[in-house]
């Protein structure tokens, strides 16, 4: 089963959702550096009640499993941006896996491999 990675990102925005639309995401770092993921999914859960996101740059973890992370998000209508923060809630790390095993079982993961 492939696992979210819980990886502390220092990350300030999403560029525009328009991007988000493309199924690619930049994040833009406090020095202007920009890295691309690709959006694996996206879902809202009930239980949570939040949007969240799923992305992943390609990387494989020692075991040669896709590295997926994720975010809650929200759209600023104001910034125009999408706003992120880390899933670390216990409960949210599962719905995440939850979600991450239901995928895997589809083999919709293949291709991030």
């Amino acid at each position: 089963m492939t696992e979210f990675e819980d990886k502390e990102r220092d990350v300030e925005e999403i560029e525009d959702e328009e991007e988000f639309d493309d199924d690619v995401i930049v994040f833009v770092d406090e020095n202007g550096n920009e890295q691309e993921y690709d959006i694996v999914l996206t879902f809202y859960d009930e239980g949570t009640d939040k949007d969240y996101i799923l992305y992943a740059d390609g990387e494989l973890d020692d075991e040669g499993m896709a590295m997926v992370y994720a975010s809650t998000y929200v759209y600023n209508e104001e910034t125009g941006e999408l706003d992120l923060e880390e899933v670390v809630d216990e409960a949210e790390v599962a719905v995440v896996n939850a979600k991450l095993e239901e995928l895997d079982t589809d083999d919709d993961l293949d291709d991030l491999d």
